[in-house]
């Protein structure tokens, strides 16, 4: 058996291919094989690239948050001092007024 009884269709195509391209077939392979080098070199770059860009945004984000934990830490400690604050303001008030009271107390012995 021939090669043609066996696949007609892939030695019709071989045929076409022939009456087409011609002698120029391994020149455009070649070309073709070169695209498809830079297509995978330019594909590895770019993967890493986008990985190398992954790891910086991980790293700005790690960042990011811990200054925003400190800024928090820090305006929670800023509020509870305000608090005490207000606390010992308002027990000055409540001494002063004592103080107050004993002081109308002795005028009026």
């Amino acid at each position: 058996m021939s090669q043609e009884n066996i696949n007609p269709q892939g030695s019709q195509i071989d045929a076409m291919r022939e009456i087409l391209f011609g002698n120029n077939m391994k020149q455009y392979d070649a070309e073709f094989s070169a695209v498809r080098q830079i297509m995978t070199k330019n594909r590895t770059e770019t993967d890493r690239d986008i990985q190398t860009l992954r790891n910086e945004m991980n790293e700005a984000l790690s960042r990011m948050e811990q200054r925003l934990s400190l800024q928090m830490q820090r305006n929670h400690e800023e509020v509870l001092e305000a608090i005490q604050r207000l606390d010992m303001i308002k027990t000055d008030k409540t001494q002063l007024s004592k103080l107050l009271v004993e002081i109308g107390t002795q005028i009026a012995m």
